[in-house]
């Protein structure tokens, strides 16, 4: 196995994996608990292909972040800049993820005329999203659209 130690090596971890699996024992049990630890699969990466716009106004007065997702219809804010966009992340993440398990993405993706850059993977195939977004910055409170109108 390359790459787990350095390059070429194969540490011991990734020679105990590769030994032939012996059902019974408890050096067997061992063995599948570290398989599913440390070789478990990767989320699937879907990107989607577009950019959604976030309109973001800051408070004056305590200097928290509000903003708006028209497109998403999702809204997030945050004590500072970090949060507020930590928050913006979550929310798409959660978004997405919820099409995606309820089978919903695609018609989701087509009502928007967005798609992905690579197929969709069947439902259940752990997934992440990757979902391009830009800040509008307003002054007032007044000038964000209201999610969903």
């Amino acid at each position: 196995m390359r790459g787990i130690g350095g390059i070429g090596e194969t540490t011991g971890l990734a020679k105990a994996l590769e030994k032939p699996y012996n059902s019974g024992g408890e050096g067997s049990r061992q063995r599948e608990k570290l398989k599913t630890m440390f070789l478990k699969k990767q989320p699937v990466l879907i990107q989607i292909e577009t950019k959604v716009l976030w309109q973001v106004v800051r408070d004056p007065r305590d200097g928290h972040w509000f903003g708006i997702c028209p497109a998403l219809n999702l809204n997030a804010a945050g004590d500072t800049w970090g949060e507020f966009t930590e928050c913006v992340q979550e929310a798409i993440a959660l978004l997405f993820q919820s099409l995606f398990k309820s089978g919903e993405l695609e018609a989701f993706l087509r009502r928007n005329g967005w798609r992905t850059g690579t197929p969709i993977p069947p439902v259940g195939t752990r997934a992440r999203f990757e979902v391009p977004f830009g800040i509008e910055h307003k002054t007032r409170f007044e000038e964000l659209v209201a999610a969903g109108t």
